[in-house]
């Protein structure tokens, strides 16, 4: 049986999650991705339908250490060499491999003080950090959190997505022991990382998730990395979001993870067009979804 079931219904996707504590012990849990047919209030999630709306296609950049707990040192943890190095592959891959009309963004997944997905203040905290350190000029100094600015902007990279959000909101609303399963376990922790993704193809798609007691929508987790203004007047209709193509890079970490033989990928090409590759040079592995 697989982890993941994702079937096109009249009105969007229904998702399966198999949530397999044990060996005798599955839980099914339904979602239902559903089209969002227009926007009205202001937020990044619109800035980003926006631009989605212009071009033909979507570029999410999910470098493996963009990831951390909150703590007092947090930014200065979190933006290493090994995050400046990947991402600067990553970049070397998207501009030999990719067209240059695409929408940027890349993937923070920040856990509590404590290592887990419990402490949702103190995850926002550090989040919106990282949002108001991108935001702000570059620093002065030479330093890798230097460096890391200055790709983000000279590539685009317009927004990143909170995933350390997402997945408090996932394992907040199931039982105690699916959550501590999905967030001390590797085979949980796995799992909640590639049923985040999905829910994030969804979400940059256009669709809010739905399925749990609380809705997951989209404008609560996309974030710009610069400062957004001008008054937001009309209704905003999404049209061309809902039929995008969608381009992910991993780095070699996630090589096993995201490989042709993960349940995440066949969970993809099981209603999507899925093409995948692995570029030696840069160590990058690409998955592309078309509709």
């Amino acid at each position: 049986m697989s982890t993941f079931n994702i079937a096109r219904v009249d009105s969007g996707f229904a998702l399966t999650y198999f949530l397999r504590l044990d060996s005798d012990k599955t839980i099914e849990i339904p979602f239902k991705a559903i089209p969002i047919p227009f926007l009205e209030a202001p937020s990044d999630f619109r800035g980003y339908v926006q631009q989605v709306e212009q071009q033909p296609s979507c570029l999410c950049c999910d470098v493996q250490p963009i990831n951390g707990n909150q703590h007092k040192n947090f930014l200065k943890t979190l933006i290493n060499s090994k995050i400046v190095k990947e991402l600067q592959s990553q970049m070397e891959y998207s501009n030999r491999h990719l067209t240059p009309s695409r929408v940027q963004l890349f993937v923070l997944d920040v856990k509590d003080s404590q290592g887990c997905y419990t402490d949702e203040a103190e995850i926002v905290k550090s989040e919106d950090e990282v949002a108001s350190f991108l935001q702000k000029p570059e620093p002065k100094e030479k330093s890798f959190r230097k460096t890391f600015h200055q790709i983000i902007r000279n590539n685009g990279i317009a927004f990143f997505f909170r995933e350390g959000k997402l997945k408090h909101k996932i394992v907040s609303q199931l039982s105690k022991e699916s959550a501590a399963f999905l967030q001390s376990s590797d085979r949980g922790k796995h799992e909640l990382c590639q049923l985040c993704e999905i829910v994030m193809n969804f979400f940059k798609m256009g669709f809010l998730v739905e399925g749990l007691p609380q809705v997951l929508h989209p404008q609560n987790y996309f974030v710009s990395t610069t400062v957004r203004n001008g008054p937001v007047i009309d209704r905003l209709v999404l049209n061309k979001i809902h039929t995008i193509s969608l381009t992910t890079l991993y780095s070699f970490y996630y090589r096993g993870m995201y490989s042709e033989q993960g349940e995440y990928y066949l969970a993809m090409t099981s209603i999507f067009t899925t093409r995948h590759d692995y570029d030696e040079p840069t160590r990058t592995t690409a998955i592309i979804i078309t509709q």
